[in-house]
């Protein structure tokens, strides 16, 4: 049950800093400043990091334990990992994103 606690909240958060990405790829479409896209798109994707590690996360352990499952995560280590890996990983893909946002097409 952990290792599908742990790739869930992956998952979701890639997914998040996705959509937030397409939906700046849309606003700069539409003619809308390209800088305070990108800059909102940061933000959208550290914060899609933060709310997937912590809350999905920890709410998911908690509904879990709520309904009488036992989630064994070892010594503990990973409840602390996988936020931290989470909140990494919406950085990861906000710097990534800020650069595919940022391409321009070649005019020859």
């Amino acid at each position: 049950m952990a290792n599908f606690l742990y790739y869930a909240t992956f998952l979701i958060t890639v997914g998040l800093v996705m959509i937030a990405a397409v939906g700046a790829r849309a606003d700069i479409v539409k003619g809308e400043d390209r800088n305070s896209c990108t800059r909102n798109f940061t933000v959208k994707a550290i914060l899609a990091g933060l709310v997937s590690g912590l809350l999905i996360f920890y709410g998911a352990i908690f509904l879990f334990e709520a309904a009488g499952h036992r989630v064994n995560f070892g010594h503990g280590e990973a409840l602390i990992a996988a936020p931290i890996f989470n909140f990494f990983l919406g950085i990861a893909g906000a710097l990534i994103g800020r650069i595919v946002l940022g391409w321009r097409s070649i005019k020859w």
